[in-house]
């Protein structure tokens, strides 16, 4: 006869197991160290439901990360964080990509906000979720339009990176997203960070990335979201197909972008260069030394190079003054002189 708490004991001990089998496959360390007086002490890598995986002690106070999308309650420890994030992707000559879902890589609207006018897409939807690029689901109300060009760029950027997903939107929500981009799982392995996974309220932080930052590149459409990591950021023109979020926004949509001269097709060139920078230029540097955000700004004044600056409608009237009888040559000098005086 089995009695109840040895069931219970037995079932704790596979959910443990489980995720220790999940944190081997993912790379976190499980043996213990060694201490000069020959004793086996656990650094308490990982914990769940305060108790560390690997030696069930029971752990007081929490410290660390919880990394929910890997497993809902598992919170690594900060020394763990930090090893996992040395580990030697840099040698495989790859960097880090955060990538935003909604206005980024996507376009979705509850199906309530369909206009007349665009109620013909119901029919017009895809049931190949592997080519297809329009896609009405149902079950969650929704209507979901990829960008032109996303399956390649995310072909094509998984040669050169890692990558994540990271949107403000729930955590159901963002893995049927990535369905859809990722249908057979090839890109992000698991890697769908939510709102709810985040350890800001209403920012996106790295703190939940397993990359260092110097490794890392950002690409979304709104800035705010990343207050402390906007030197990683690429920000990216918002992509609109429903009439609902081009108002959203004070747009006046018209058409769809192009596959091949859309943005994503361009932000791929930009990523492309800063993967060569990175790794293929100044000689057989550390790539350890190197830091994405340097190359981040080199690029961006790379893209300025050769262009003049024209500032519009609104001139600080402190620094120069139209007179009365002035024309409108002269008030054109005292703006210049303003704007592009010299050192």
């Amino acid at each position: 006869m089995i009695n109840l708490p040895h069931c219970l004991m037995l079932s704790w001990r596979s959910v443990l197991l489980l995720i220790m089998i999940i944190l081997i496959v993912k790379g976190v360390k499980t043996d213990k160290l060694e201490d000069p007086g020959g004793l086996n002490i656990c650094k308490h890598p990982a914990s769940f439901g305060q108790m560390c995986i690997l030696c069930g002690e029971s752990l007081d106070e929490e410290s660390g990360v919880t990394f929910g999308y890997i497993h809902k309650g598992l919170r690594l420890g900060n020394d763990e964080i930090v090893r996992l994030r040395s580990k030697n992707l840099l040698q495989n000559k790859k960097l880090y990509l955060v990538l935003d879902l909604d206005h980024t890589l996507l376009n979705s609207i509850e199906l309530m906000h369909l206009t007349t006018e665009e109620e013909y897409l119901k029919g017009q939807s895809d049931d190949d979720i592997s080519n297809g690029s329009l896609f009405k689901l149902d079950f969650m109300h929704r209507m979901t339009k990829l960008r032109p060009f996303v399956r390649t760029f995310l072909e094509e950027a998984s040669k050169m990176f890692e990558m994540y997903i990271y949107t403000m939107g729930d955590s159901a929500y963002a893995l049927e997203m990535a369905k859809l981009l990722d249908p057979e799982g090839n890109y992000f392995s698991g890697r769908v960070i939510s709102r709810d996974d985040g350890t800001r309220r209403h920012e996106k932080s790295l703190d939940v990335v397993l990359g260092q930052e110097s490794a890392v590149v950002i690409l979304d459409d709104t800035q705010d979201v990343w207050k402390k990591h906007k030197d990683n950021l690429i920000v990216i023109k918002r992509y609109h197909f429903f009439a609902s979020s081009c108002r959203q926004f004070g747009h006046n949509c018209k058409s769809d972008e192009t596959e091949v001269d859309g943005v994503l097709a361009s932000v791929l060139r930009v990523v492309r260069r800063i993967h060569h920078i990175m790794f293929f230029d100044g000689g057989n540097l550390d790539f350890g030394s190197r830091d994405v955000r340097q190359v981040l700004n080199a690029v961006r004044k790379e893209v300025l190079h050769g262009c003049k600056i024209v500032f519009s409608r609104v001139f600080p009237t402190s620094k120069f003054q139209a007179g009365r009888d002035s024309s409108p040559v002269e008030d054109g000098r005292a703006i210049r002189s303003y704007l592009f005086k010299r050192n």
